[in-house]
């Protein structure tokens, strides 16, 4: 009879531990689940308040935006240097051209484009 009591009660023990095992890896699997929700959406670059214009490149290769081009966009009373180049969500390295100042016939900015 003493047999049938210990092994009544190692049965209990392993479903007890069973259950424990479960409860942790539920809470394991939830808190998985939440994080891999919680990622960047690709935007944190966006800084609220600044005016953005998108350029549709068509071929890898450089490119030259002019003053004319950067006048279009009414950036003409914006200094060379504070222009940026975005790519999905990375900085593009530009090349400044002409017065670092202010822009003027001899401004211009060239970059490495790749197809959009």
């Amino acid at each position: 009879m003493t047999q049938q009591y210990t092994a009544g009660w190692q049965v209990t023990s392993t479903i007890r531990d069973l259950g424990k095992r479960l409860l942790v890896l539920l809470g394991l699997l939830l808190s998985l689940s939440a994080h891999a929700q919680s990622g960047p959406y690709g935007n944190e670059w966006i800084a609220a308040g600044q005016p953005y214009y998108k350029i549709k490149v068509w071929r890898d290769g450089i490119y030259r935006l002019d003053y004319n081009y950067l006048r279009s966009l009414n950036a003409a009373g914006v200094a060379p240097t504070q222009f940026q180049l975005w790519r999905r969500g990375k900085e593009v390295a530009m090349y400044q051209a002409g017065n670092q100042a202010t822009l003027d016939a001899t401004s211009y900015l060239e970059f490495y484009g790749q197809r959009n």
